[in-house]
């Protein structure tokens, strides 16, 4: 069992709801999420706004 810890309440609902939709991922996708998170470059592109409306673009979204 996992225990999610935010910094508030409405943090804690917030990341609950990140790790139910990550849950319903299949592996494959999550073990390269994992990968990821462990890149200083691509979390600098999700922490920034410009980096993550790149990542948008590029994807499409």
């Amino acid at each position: 069992m996992i225990h999610i810890k935010g910094n508030n309440d409405l943090d804690t609902d917030l990341r609950t709801e990140a790790f139910t939709t990550l849950n319903t991922l299949p592996t494959e996708v999550l073990t390269r999420l994992v990968i990821l998170s462990k890149s200083p470059k691509a979390l600098t592109y999700l922490q920034t706004e410009n980096g993550f409306t790149t990542i948008k673009a590029f994807l499409g979204i």
